[in-house]
């Protein structure tokens, strides 16, 4: 028997509460300075919901974000920043398409990531002759555009990255480590990776505190990726 739309709805809508408060709960626990930089980090993003569409009242918004910013109480904190993100989770739940393109924009314009397709980017910090991918939220691109469309992304990404690669020598070795490898592991074997596995409880803990879904490891050589996605076109020898 099919779902009531209309509950089905109210069923994401309890369980986007259910999450956001819970992620607001460890945001308190972590202390001010993390307050304030969810905060700032609200604030500085609210222009790309504003393009996708969001109806909002800026000023009042921004104010009683800072309001929440000195509540000393964890309940009273968590109800006062549901109450003021609600615009942002109202404009989630009636437009998920909207939305998540508006997260999308947001993470791909932030200063040390480099877009390399619609859905895919990298950064180039501190990482010793590696260097790693990232893909942007798109299970509402699935849903709507297709497989097809996602994969199409994927690889335009890869072969964009190519280009980074074969200008800089010292990057020997390209990973993914995400949720998304422990979920789809075929995936990035199809895209010529190797699968080293599940990280460790500790990096785990270090750099995806927040994540709950296992987090796995991939890799492939620069050899090996420049043979797959470095075009004939593009191909040369460094001088």
């Amino acid at each position: 028997m099919e779902s009531n739309p209309l509950e089905q709805q109210n069923r994401e809508s309890q369980k986007n509460l259910e999450d956001l408060k819970k992620e607001i709960g460890k945001v308190f626990d972590a202390g001010k300075e993390e307050i304030k930089i969810r905060i700032d980090k609200f604030i500085k993003g609210i222009d790309a919901y504003e393009r996708a569409g969001m109806m909002i009242n800026k000023e009042e918004f921004i104010n009683n974000l800072h309001t929440a910013e000195d509540i000393e109480d964890k309940e009273l904190f968590i109800e006062k920043m549901i109450e003021a993100t609600k615009p942002l989770l109202s404009f989630k739940i009636n437009n998920p398409r909207a939305f998540e393109e508006a997260q999308r924009n947001l993470i791909l314009s932030k200063g040390e990531n480099i877009k390399l397709s619609k859905l895919l980017y990298t950064d180039m910090r501190g990482h010793d002759n590696e260097v790693f991918i990232h893909l942007a939220e798109a299970s509402e691109l699935i849903k709507n555009e297709g497989l097809s469309v996602f994969k199409k992304e994927i690889i335009e990404g890869l072969e964009e990255l190519a280009k980074i690669v074969k200008t800089n020598e010292n990057i020997l070795r390209i990973s993914a480590i995400s949720w998304i490898v422990a979920k789809n592991p075929i995936l990035l074997e199809k895209l010529g990776f190797t699968i080293d596995g599940e990280i460790s409880k500790e990096e785990k803990a270090m750099n995806f505190e927040n994540e709950e879904r296992l987090v796995a490891r991939a890799h492939i050589s620069r050899e090996d990726f420049l043979k797959r996605y470095s075009s004939p076109e593009t191909n040369y020898q460094q001088s």
